[in-house]
């Protein structure tokens, strides 16, 4: 087996945990097992399957949420320290303007 053709199987294996339902993957096992033998992904059983579906998911779901909450502190630190460093070394012009801002801000939440 070629690895472009390893690799795909195990990126379809990867979608049909994270989309598709335990029922639908499992049966895809299945099927795996039955053609070639071998399955890429086992469990001991369909509980064990749908267990490490939702774990999967909310895996998931904390990571990327996690991941936007920090984007979005990270933006804010940047405007804050910008303003301040050009406050502190009296720059003339204002990289971030606040009171242009704010109400964008406002708008969002």
């Amino acid at each position: 087996m070629s690895c472009c053709k390893k690799t795909g199987n195990k990126i379809k294996d990867l979608y049909y945990l994270i989309f598709k339902y335990p029922s639908e993957t499992e049966l895809k096992l299945q099927q795996e097992e039955a053609e070639r033998g071998e399955a890429n992904l086992s469990f001991k059983s369909y509980i064990g399957l749908k267990n490490f579906h939702k774990k999967l998911k909310y895996f998931l779901v904390g990571f990327f949420s996690t991941t936007v909450a920090a984007i979005a502190a990270a933006f804010v630190v940047l405007v804050l320290l910008l303003n301040f460093i050009y406050y502190f070394f009296g720059l003339s012009g204002n990289p971030v303007d606040l009171k242009k801002l704010l109400p964008f801000l406002h708008h969002l939440f």
